[in-house]
């Protein structure tokens, strides 16, 4: 990012770079660097004299205030974009700008002003999680407001949403998983491939020597006595050497789905936000620019969250834990499925909040299956579940 705004041209383009360089530094939790390259877009965009301009860096500057806790400094920048965005037809922008000035109103605990941008951005608003968000700071701007009909309403609604979002994330999170899985696959297929030549070339290099010993034994008994020991140690080396490389391979194979294993429970923090701001800022970047982004926009629209198919799971989890499975069943016999797969996930040391986010179901939900283990199979209530699992192999 920081090479592609040296060398860009340009102030509507060196603008829409220097907002993407800001994202990446947020994701880096460097937030000083961030504002300053949010302050030079802000001079960009002042500079190609177009409002839109203007109101998108203002909303960028004020989500960042937010996340750094200056709801008053946050507020100002939403207030601008509003200003700047008032003649605008961009529903996407005007949206973003609601979402901001009812999230700073709640926190500087103007409920009632939140409330009233939160029913602008509904109108037009049909993403799940923009939903959710503005779902659940209306009903905590109801429940501020003392009228809880409205907020068991508003919660409601933050419920319905926020499982249409996980299902949907789900699947795009089940075909990332497949796509990994099936890259490293086709890797380490080459690399057994390779392995599997060097093998037979060792046996074939083998071979020839060993016609050559028959004939030397002809007429040089001693000599071909004292050669065929020296080429055995040769040979009982080259196996040494071909076992290490198939432990190698083996615990490569074991490495990598460990990875996948790690990375599943990196995949559920919510990223999202960022993902849709470089996808829009690239897109009017590129569609000014000519370029075709079909490609990008195929690779930023696939979403990072969790899993569904338990049999692709058990896939990576069973090469590194091989016998979890067999010996958690055989302790505990009854297991139920959706028993079996929340002691998993705590094995590669999710937290229930985790596992709930990646069986797609609410914590309440973990909760319960954790109480219903302990009940059912008499276990100490004094130790955790993740505990429990570390004593099984």
């Amino acid at each position: 990012q920081l090479r592609a705004y040296e060398l860009i041209e340009g102030a509507f383009s060196k603008n829409k770079m220097a907002l993407n360089v800001g994202l990446v530094y947020i994701a880096m939790k460097d937030y000083e660097k961030a504002t300053n390259y949010y302050d030079t877009a802000l001079e960009l965009a002042n500079i190609t004299q177009s409002s839109e301009e203007v109101a998108n860096v203002s909303n960028h500057m004020g989500y960042l205030n937010l996340k750094q806790e200056y709801y008053e400094k946050a507020l100002e920048n939403f207030n601008m974009a509003n200003d700047k965005s008032s003649q605008s037809q961009n529903v996407y922008l005007k949206n973003e700008t609601y979402r901001g000035l009812a999230m700073a109103h709640q926190k500087l605990g103007n409920s009632a002003l939140s409330n009233g941008y939160i029913e602008k951005a509904l109108t037009s608003e049909n993403n799940f999680k923009q939903l959710t968000d503005l779902y659940q700071i209306q009903a905590k701007n109801f429940e501020k407001l003392g009228n809880y009909e409205l907020a068991y309403q508003a919660h409601k609604n933050y419920a319905q949403n926020k499982d249409s979002f996980n299902t949907k994330s789900n699947k795009e999170l089940e075909n990332t998983i497949l796509a990994k899985y099936s890259v490293e696959k086709a890797e380490n297929q080459v690399k057994i491939s390779k392995m599997d030549k060097e093998v037979s070339d060792l046996n074939a290099e083998k071979q020839r020597r060993m016609k050559l010993f028959g004939f030397l034994l002809l007429g040089l008994s001693l000599v071909s006595i004292v050669i065929i020991i020296s080429r055995h140690k040769n040979f009982l080396a080259e196996r040494e050497k071909t076992r290490k490389l198939e432990e190698e391979s083996a615990q490569a194979i074991i490495d990598q789905s460990r990875n996948i294993l790690a990375s599943q429970s990196d995949l559920i923090l919510n990223k999202n936000r960022l993902i849709e701001e470089l996808k829009n800022n690239l897109n009017t970047l590129f569609n000014e620019i000519s370029v075709d982004t079909t490609g990008l926009n195929s690779f930023l629209d696939s979403k990072i969250l969790t899993k569904e198919d338990w049999d692709k799971f058990k896939i990576s989890f069973t090469v590194v834990y091989p016998t979890f499975i067999q010996t958690a069943s055989e302790i505990y016999p009854g297991l139920t499925t959706s028993e079996l797969r929340l002691m998993c996930l705590q094995k590669i040391g999710m937290t229930s909040q985790e596992s709930a986010d990646m069986l797609g179901v609410l914590h309440d939900s973990v909760k319960r299956t954790t109480h219903r283990i302990y009940q059912k199979f008499n276990i100490d209530s004094s130790l955790s579940l993740q505990e429990v699992v570390e004593k099984i192999g």
